[in-house]
Parts: structure tokens; C-alpha cells; sequence
């Protein structure tokens, strides 16, 4: 069940509304998303008055009535938006199709594209007008309410700030309203590491053959969970013995070595799936896995493996750079193997590598003991 679906189903009970009227709010919100192939929170004005227009010809009129009544719940309750009708919004939906138009133009990635979206209409939603309506002072207030009222996390509320920047300053051309949008000093943290003990009691424990090769990729070639999930069976070069990432993070191609242990086990997965497009696919062969079902696996082996470390995608990643680094590989072609642009992201690494940080010997162990 997705976060949206279970927070509706939660507004629905809270206002006691009949089962059965719970199930056709959800089914209308399922229609609309089908529909506009997009998330029931993405989906632009114009395009939710012409999805109850078609509704109120597909259906009977007292059922196009309730059709209204679930979006306008949905819309009011769950996403907490007002509501208003299309010709209202035409100036905020024309905004919004040129900010759609910019991105595309400097060809920022569709997951970036997405959020910027989805966090420029919360942002007009909050007010119920236009961003091109509103001054510097309400930009302002907006932030401090994630942070103040809404206890949005640090790294949330960056994108929030990236996605108004980009709108005041690609978009409405008004940059000198950037300084009314701060953005947030990033907080250092230190990811959790696994030894190699735990790493091989981790990538032993009981899964069916296609997880565990999934699982054995990531940490082989440091992959990112999503370069992982998009692998083709092209990729795979055993000649070469290297395999290929194509269109990674930032929009970068990059070769990372290809493990004789790991093409061992992608030579007998394969025999057993036989993959053809996708190199790991879903279930039902519709497309790739899914980055949350990787890190489900992930969570699922973490447990079995008895380890109490938070362990996700990203930490097999980080176990790959730390390992390489603690067994003496230069920090340049770590950073080559990552795909970072800066080697200072690289460096990172130096701060938890058992070979830099356990170097000095602490004084306490060249204090002399003292006779009882």
C-alpha cells in the first residue's frame, strides 16, 4: 500500500465515512492516477478538471457526483490543498508547464524533475494562488513552516528551496528573490560500515538466487540502487570483464569492473531466469525491480544475518568504497568506480577506512603501567 493510498484510507476513517464510500473514493483516486499516469499529487489542474469532465460522461450523474466528492476529498483532506476549479488555475497551470519546459530544457534528471514539481505545487497550494503572485515575505514563511510546523528533516527541505530557486530564478526570471530562499547547511554524517565477516555472513544468508546476485552487484561494482535496478543484459561484457552503468547519477555513462566471483553468479542466474531486456526484472516482466523492492531484500537479509545495523542499498555501496580503500586502492579510482564528479565526495571514506582512522596508536595504550 503506497503512503498516499494509506493516508487517504486514515482521513476516510477518521470522518467515519461508510465502507463501501471508502472504497469508491479510492477507487476514483486509482482511476485518476491510471488515468494521467502520474501520482494523485502531481497531477496538474488542467488535467484533473479534464479526468472529472470524462468522469461525468462515463458515469451515471449520481455517480459522476461522488467522482467530484472523492477528488475534492483527496485534494482537501489527505493533501491538505484548496480546492478551486480549473479556470482559476490557468495562470498557475501555465507556470507550471513552462517550469516543466526549463527542466527539460537543461535536461535535469525526471526524479529531480519530479520533486521540483511536486514541491512548487505543495508551495502554491499553501496559499492558493500562483508563485508568481506572491511576494519574497510569503516564500519565507513557507520555508520556516516546513521546518517550524511541519518538522520537515534538513535534507527535505533542501530540495524544497532547490525547487522555488529554480522556479524564481530559471523560470520567472527574479533572482533577486533568491535571497529570501536559504538554502540549508547539510549535516555530516557517517554511514554505518559492515566488516568483511559481517558483509560475508550477509550475503550468505537464505535468498532465492536472484536477490542475492542483486544484492552481490551493488556491493561488487558499488552501485547505486537505482543503477543496480536499470542493469540490462547488454551491460554485462565478459571480454572486457567490466560492466556497464549507463546513465547514471547527473546523466553520466561510466565502466566499473566486472567481478569474476559476481559473473560466476550472473552466469547461473541466468541459466535459471534467462533474462532477456532488464537483467533483473520484476515479476511480472513489466520492467525493471524497483529500488524499493531492492531494499526490502536488503532489509530482509540484514535480519536473517542477525546484524543490528540499519542496513540499506546505499550501505553496500559505502562497504565497497571502504573496503577497496582499507585494502590499500588509490582514492582516484575509487572515486572513478563511484561515478563521484568530486574526489572530495571520495574522501569522505578516509574519515571511516579502519586503515586512516585506527593509524595513530592512542596514548593511553603508551602510558607506562604503574606496579600494584
Amino acid at each position: 500500500m503506497t503512503p498516499l493510498r494509506e493516508q487517504l484510507l486514515t482521513d476516510m476513517r477518521a470522518q467515519n465515512l461508510p465502507t463501501t464510500l471508502q472504497d469508491r473514493y479510492v477507487a476514483e483516486i486509482a482511476a485518476l492516477a491510471k488515468r494521467t499516469k502520474k501520482s494523485p499529487d502531481l497531477v496538474a489542474d488542467d488535467e484533473l478538471a479534464e479526468f472529472l469532465e470524462i468522469r461525468r460522461k462515463e458515469l451515471p450523474e449520481k455517480d459522476g457526483a461522488v467522482a467530484v466528492q472523492a477528488v475534492r476529498f483527496f485534494y482537501t483532506q489527505t493533501l491538505g490543498r484548496v480546492w478551486h476549479n480549473a479556470n482559476q488555475s490557468q495562470r498557475g497551470s501555465q507556470l507550471r508547464q513552462r517550469m516543466v519546459q526549463d527542466m527539460r530544457l537543461r535536461n535535469l534528471a525526471p526524479k529531480t524533475q519530479q520533486e521540483y514539481l511536486r514541491w512548487t505545487i505543495k508551495f502554491a497550494s499553501h496559499y492558493g494562488k500562483s508563485p508568481a503572485d506572491l511576494e519574497p515575505e510569503d516564500i519565507r514563511n513557507w520555508l520556516v513552516h516546513l521546518v517550524e510546523i511541519e518538522r520537515k528533516s534538513i535534507s527535505t527541505y533542501g530540495v524544497a528551496a532547490a525547487a522555488l530557486r529554480f522556479l524564481y530564478a530559471q523560470t520567472l526570471h527574479r533572482q533577486w528573490v533568491l535571497p529570501y530562499i536559504a538554502l540549508p547547511k547539510r549535516e555530516k554524517r557517517l554511514p554505518d560500515i559492515l566488516s568483511q565477516s559481517e558483509m560475508a555472513a550477509f550475503l550468505e544468508v537464505e535468498l532465492t538466487l536472484k536477490e542475492r546476485v542483486i544484492l552481490s552487484a551493488i556491493y561488487a561494482g558499488g552501485l547505486r540502487n537505482t543503477e543496480t535496478c536499470r542493469l540490462k543484459v547488454t551491460d554485462i561484457d565478459s571480454q572486457r570483464m567490466v560492466l556497464k552503468v549507463v546513465q547514471g547519477k547527473g546523466r553520466k555513462d561510466r565502466y566499473v569492473a566486472l567481478s569474476a566471483r559476481l559473473l560466476e553468479e550472473l552466469r547461473s542466474y541466468w541459466k535459471v531466469y534467462r533474462p532477456s531486456t532488464w537483467l533483473f526484472p520484476k515479476k511480472d516482466g513489466s520492467g525493471p525491480i524497483t529500488a524499493s523492492a531492492v531494499r526490502a531484500i536488503c532489509s530482509r537479509a540484514a535480519k536473517a544475518a542477525g546484524l543490528t545495523k540499519k542496513i540499506t542499498p546505499r550501505t553496500l555501496r559505502h562497504c565497497f568504497a571502504t573496503h577497496q580503500l582499507e585494502r590499500g586502492e588509490q582514492l582516484s579510482k575509487i572515486q572513478l568506480a563511484m561515478g563521484h564528479r568530486s574526489i572530495r565526495s571520495t574522501s569522505v571514506y578516509t574519515h571511516i577506512a579502519t586503515t586512516t582512522v585506527c593509524a595513530m596508536q592512542s596514548p593511553l595504550d603508551r602510558l607506562p603501567r604503574l606496579p600494584e
